[in-house]
């Protein structure tokens, strides 16, 4: 069977620190993550040169660039599990989960992301079938080397082991796919039919829209939903619809994880995060 190729061709390589021995040497899905800040795709890959908290990619990319940190042989420490270290290549793209749909759409470098990624699908044999498509937490769970992309989020509550939900609520998953296909398309491979739905942030704000903005203070049903989505989570809240401080404290906790404005305010973004909207 033929090989993996280790660097993408054109993408500059700035060799990370954190890589480790894939024990089978085979990928199958893309996971792709937020960095949480605003560093470039270069300053990234060059503070992986010297991190020691185990965490690396295989690749960066910000507004205008895309930057190779590990060769596509190497196994990135990215999710926690064991199931996503494995068997997936990992990609930060920088930004963060608050973040809405039209930054994203106005500072990711698509095009060369696009055709990066087309790269590694048309030149890793293991990625033979690929589906350019987010793969759902009950597909993960069943299958661990899906074929497609998820997000750590997705890795989370399929295998655990981590807290982060990134790439956020309003990732345009939707323009991701778009730059895959046309980069496939540019590398001779067909691409994957897009399905017929509407971007995800419409279905978000359509779900959001209704919902109140609660604070410390609030009173009444919305308050009682937003208690028991936080149950769901695992703060074992009193469903009681008064927006107390055992309430306020568990939103504070759940929008650190979720690596959001910790303001405590169920809003917009944090409803999202409650919701779990995809």
């Amino acid at each position: 069977m033929a090989s993996t190729p280790a660097r993408i061709p054109g993408v500059p390589f700035i060799e990370g620190r954190n890589d480790y021995h894939d024990t089978d040497g085979r990928k199958y899905a893309i996971c792709i993550h937020n960095t949480s800040n605003n560093a470039s795709d270069t300053a990234e890959a060059n503070y992986a040169r010297r991190r020691t908290d185990g965490v690396s990619s295989h690749l960066y990319a910000d507004a205008d660039s895309v930057t190779q940190s590990l060769e596509l042989t190497d196994k990135a420490g990215h999710v926690g599990s064991r199931q996503g270290n494995e068997n997936a290549y990992a990609v930060e793209i920088v930004g963060a989960n608050g973040k809405p749909r039209s930054w994203w759409l106005a500072n990711v470098a698509w095009d060369r992301l696009g055709l990066a990624l087309a790269w590694i699908i048309r030149n890793d044999p293991d990625l033979a079938g690929f589906q350019v498509r987010r793969a759902s937490v009950a597909e993960m769970r069943r299958n661990p080397k899906v074929k497609a992309f998820y997000a750590h989020d997705d890795a989370r509550r399929a295998w655990g082991h981590t807290t982060h939900t990134d790439p956020g609520p309003h990732f345009p998953w939707d323009r991701l796919f778009k730059a895959v296909n046309d980069g496939l398309t540019k590398l001779g491979r067909p691409s994957t039919p897009a399905p017929p739905t509407k971007p995800a942030h419409t279905a978000t704000e359509k779900i959001v829209k209704a919902l109140p903005t609660l604070r410390h203070g609030s009173a009444g049903t919305g308050v009682k939903r937003a208690q028991a989505l936080l149950n769901v989570m695992g703060y074992r809240l009193k469903e009681d619809g008064d927006y107390g401080d055992n309430t306020a404290a568990a939103v504070a906790t759940a929008q650190g994880r979720a690596r959001i404005t910790v303001d405590r305010i169920v809003g917009l973004v944090t409803w999202s995060v409650l919701l779990d909207v995809r």
